[in-house]
């Protein structure tokens, strides 16, 4: 052995991709999960305003819920059915109310991600 003192050129560039290469599958993978938890919890929104709006159907049967969701959302607020009316984060999705169903779209494709009904039937979507 000549005694060798530190890592050749070659084993430093080994390393290097390793880690480049690592790094690039954690990445990917938390920008997966940051996305799964804003769509649960625009779900979770939607199913929220679905159920308040069912509720308030129930109380008021011969009353109608009237103008657009972010208006439908004061009205409920302000009768007692939600307690706040934060419930999306509308930088990602936006939400909207069609017919008898709030639907949750992703922003950036205009996909619709989640549909849930203000009838209180089972709620669909991915």
């Amino acid at each position: 052995m000549l005694g060798r003192k530190g890592f050749t050129l070659l084993e430093l560039l080994i390393a290097a991709v390793l880690v480049g290469v690592l790094t690039m599958f954690a990445t990917q993978t938390f920008r997966q999960s940051a996305r799964d938890v804003r769509i649960e919890t625009a779900k979770r929104g939607a199913d929220t305003i679905a159920t308040a709006i069912y509720r308030y159907s129930i109380a008021y049967p011969n009353a109608s819920l009237n103008g657009n969701l972010t208006t439908v959302i004061n009205q409920l607020v302000d009768r007692g059915f939600l307690d706040n009316r934060s419930y999306w984060d509308s930088s990602y999705f936006s939400f909207s109310l069609s017919g008898d169903e709030v639907e949750v779209r992703e922003n950036d494709t205009g996909r619709v991600v989640y549909t849930s009904s203000t009838k209180g039937f089972v709620q669909t979507g991915y």
